[in-house]
């Protein structure tokens, strides 16, 4: 059985902590800077770097995602 990538990453999506997933969405899904996430949820530009990398190491890797690639400083 086949699944559809952009299901299985909405899916993978919603595993994710609230705001580890607010701060995946600003910054792969609408291309804000992390100094521009920090601000928007008024958490520190460390805490948003360590989101980012989390929400990296926890989604898949087969497919790609459905919004810009790259991953956060210092993952590919």
């Amino acid at each position: 059985m086949d699944t559809n990538p952009e299901e299985s990453w909405r899916a993978a999506l919603e595993t994710l902590p609230e705001e580890m997933r607010r701060c995946f969405l600003l910054r792969f899904g609408q291309g804000f800077e992390e100094e521009e996430i920090a601000f928007l949820l008024k958490i520190p530009v460390a805490k948003v770097l360590a989101y980012l990398r989390q929400a990296w190491e926890r989604l898949p890797r087969d497919g790609s995602p459905p919004m810009a690639r790259g991953g956060p400083r210092g993952i590919s």
